[in-house]
């Protein structure tokens, strides 16, 4: 009887976790979504690419934000699927010619203009306006 009721359970549990193809739909999104306003964004980085296929029933179920939502279209404005492109600030940075020494001092003129900025008196908000132009 304990058998059966174990393979009961597990039948159960494994139907509320099913996820749907069409809920898969914005799942990049959603994960994308989920890590901007994760308090240790790298860490759930690292969480969701190692352990993906136990978070998506989690993460398809995220509602979208409209202004993430915006973003990316406006994105897709210049930028087309099955492309890649890295901005840091939004300047391009051509993973190509990127070496990691030459990414570090890219960063750190990049928190160099942050700095100069906020000692200026600029707020945060302002600053961030500033450097993405």
């Amino acid at each position: 009887e304990l058998g059966s009721f174990r393979d009961t359970l597990t039948a159960e549990i494994s139907k509320s976790d099913e996820v749907k193809v069409w809920a898969l739909k914005d799942l990049g999104i959603q994960a994308s979504q989920h890590i901007m306003q994760a308090r240790e964004p790298l860490k759930l980085m690292r969480d969701l690419s190692h352990n993906l296929p136990s978070l998506v029933s989690t993460i398809s179920r995220l509602k979208v934000n409209a202004s993430m939502q915006q973003e990316i279209e406006a994105n897709h404005q210049f930028m087309h699927p099955g492309h890649n492109l890295v901005l840091l600030n939004g300047r391009n940075v051509d993973p190509e010619d990127t070496t990691p020494f030459g990414l570090l001092s890219t960063l750190k003129f990049e928190v160099s203009a942050i700095e100069r900025l906020l000692s200026a008196g600029i707020d945060v908000k302002s600053a961030r306006k500033l450097l993405l132009g």
